[in-house]
């Protein structure tokens, strides 16, 4: 759930493929700087470092490796879940300006990573509810 890569300099309308295309984590992972790959949805296109669903699976064992793939992806979506419960702002949006937007943005992210460091609750219980029993 540790957030290792932002990107926070493009309006939201943008697709994760058309900002990933252009980044310098793709350069990196394209000149061999990362071992591993990456997990990337039906929008990605199929790389050695980017592995994309079967898009019609034939045999079983595709099939397989689609659900194996849906699931690791499902916990890539819940870090993004995560990361805007504990702060709501990214979820309703950011009404300022869009280098603040970014500022802001990164400094979520980052502040989710001490979190986990610090082993917060993914959840923080609501202040009104934790004043009650004081």
């Amino acid at each position: 759930m540790r957030i290792r890569n932002v990107v926070a300099r493009w309006p939201g309308s943008v697709h994760d493929s058309r900002i990933f295309s252009s980044s310098h984590l793709k350069a990196q992972f394209e000149e061999g700087v990362y071992g591993g790959v990456l997990l990337g949805d039906r929008g990605y296109p199929l790389r050695r470092f980017l592995i994309t669903p079967v898009r019609r699976p034939a045999t079983h064992a595709e099939a397989q490796f689609n659900e194996s793939h849906k699931k690791t992806r499902c916990c890539i979506e819940r870090t993004f879940g995560v990361l805007k419960s504990r702060f709501s702002c990214l979820s309703f949006g950011l009404r300022t300006t869009p280098l603040r937007a970014s500022n802001i943005i990164v400094a979520c992210a980052v502040l989710h990573n001490l979190a986990i460091d610090w082993d917060e609750p993914r959840f923080p219980q609501p202040i009104g509810l934790a004043l009650e029993g004081l």
